[in-house]
């Protein structure tokens, strides 16, 4: 079994952010590849329209949890990708996509 990496800043939240999406640039990259071709696979979606939805779904994260965007933008910084992407990654159960079969919403959990 493989141990998960944690990463580790110090500082002010921000710097700390960017040093950790920095340590985990190859780990991003490869997840929002990753990420990618599971919606392309299950709903037909390119990464811009996922981008797309994962925007459309700021506004409320950020009405429950007002530091989250905040908090996702410093690391994206550090991994050389847009916090649009880091959302795309991090809450993918919250972008609601039609299914090739039913039209249904799914969460596109594999």
């Amino acid at each position: 079994m493989t141990a998960v990496p944690h990463l580790r800043g110090s500082g002010a939240a921000r710097e700390g952010g960017r040093r950790c999406g920095a340590g985990a640039l190859d780990r991003v990259h490869r997840s929002r590849a990753a990420t990618r071709d599971r919606f392309r696979a299950r709903a037909a979606w390119e990464w811009p329209t996922v981008l797309a939805e994962a925007r459309a779904g700021a506004p409320p994260l950020a009405a429950s949890r007002p530091a989250h965007l905040g908090e996702r933008a410093a690391p994206a910084v550090g991994a050389g990708a847009d916090r649009d992407d880091i959302l795309a990654l991090t809450h993918p159960a919250e972008i609601p996509v039609p299914t090739r079969r039913t039209g249904a919403p799914s969460w596109l959990r594999s």
